[in-house]
């Protein structure tokens, strides 16, 4: 039978991953105490939560929670980076830390229901943001408005400088 305290890790995982728009698998093991205190602020101010778990006790949680085999994933110790929101933030962050702190490695992820590898992570991250996405779109837009308001426009601004020039004749 397995230890309550077990179980409740178990169901804590679970609550963790409940939601979960991506997640990626690291390996913490060369970080120091100050260096992963540091990783954990500097990720969670874009939204990504950093949790050291312990593999089996994830597997169960991964399991109950529906994602798919991330067995081969799992090699030694290791941190699971998740994110609610944007996928490719998550990528970018690890990533990211992955220049600045050189011991830590990428294991490979999840990312909406699909396992990748750390190559993947790594191309994901290239990407642009949601935000980024967002706006070309907007401007994509409101390019062909503009033109038509100015278009639409023009003919006024013609007349009105017409009358100008005959005003500043006379």
């Amino acid at each position: 039978m397995p230890k309550a305290e077990k179980l409740e890790q178990v169901q804590e995982l679970e609550q963790t991953l409940a939601d979960v728009a991506g997640l990626v698998l690291t390996d913490y093991r060369a970080l120091k105490v100050a260096e992963l205190q540091d990783l954990r602020r500097r990720l969670r101010k874009s939204g990504i939560e950093y949790h050291v778990v312990k593999n089996t006790l994830f597997r169960i949680a991964a399991r109950e929670r529906g994602l798919p085999d991330i067995d081969p994933l799992l090699s030694g110790p290791i941190a699971i980076a998740i994110t609610k929101t944007d996928e490719v933030e998550l990528a970018k962050g690890i990533v990211d830390e992955t220049r600045t702190l050189k011991s830590l490695r990428i294991y490979g992820g999840v990312v909406r229901g699909r396992v990748m590898g750390a190559e993947e992570i790594t191309a994901l991250a290239a990407l642009p943001g949601k935000a980024s996405l967002q706006a070309t779109i907007v401007g994509v837009l409101a390019a062909p408005l503009s033109q038509l308001t100015a278009m639409l426009h023009a003919p006024m601004r013609e007349l009105v400088a017409t009358f100008a020039a005959r005003a500043a004749k006379a």
